[in-house]
């Protein structure tokens, strides 16, 4: 079967002809046809994809909880049996990486203190609700009409 792209090309091209006096209706409604299957392929196809996505990122992150838990259990106990490695077919070792725990950030010396400046952004919500109940535009925006599906 044609793609999608080239049944797009000849029916705007038979299109064209049809308007210019040419009488190709019958063809045009057989490729209509064929474009009406096509999408509707097409967007099974992306329904399947999002859901099989939905479940495999799902997946995954129970797969990374799962390690994350092993990864503990591993370090609690070797740590309580004072084993700093162990050799099998995976070879682990305990290792032990110091790291700050803040308990009062208020008695840090400033030098300890990292400022962080605020950030701004354009708030494209309040402009974008603004247009819709004023029509006006705020200044320095503009609306652009994005097109996309819907499949149900």
């Amino acid at each position: 079967m044609p793609s999608l792209y080239d049944l797009t090309e000849t029916y705007e091209r038979l299109m064209a002809l049809l308007e210019a006096g040419e009488d190709f209706a019958y063809a045009l409604e057989d490729i209509a046809g064929d474009i009406e299957t096509k999408v509707d392929s097409m967007a099974g196809l992306v329904r399947y994809l999002e859901t099989e996505s939905g479940r495999l990122k799902a997946k995954a992150e129970a797969q990374e909880n799962t390690a994350r838990r092993l990864r503990l259990a591993i370090v609690q106990s070797m740590d309580a049996l004072g084993l700093a490695h162990l050799r099998g077919t995976n070879n682990v070792h305990l290792q032990s990486t110091p790291h700050v725990e803040v308990v009062d950030p208020l008695a840090l010396p400033p030098e300890y203190i990292v400022e962080i400046p605020a950030t701004s952004r354009p708030d494209k919500a309040a402009a974008l609700k603004f247009w819709r109940e004023t029509g006006g535009l705020v200044p320095g925006t503009e609306i652009i009409q994005s097109k996309h599906i819907v499949i149900r």
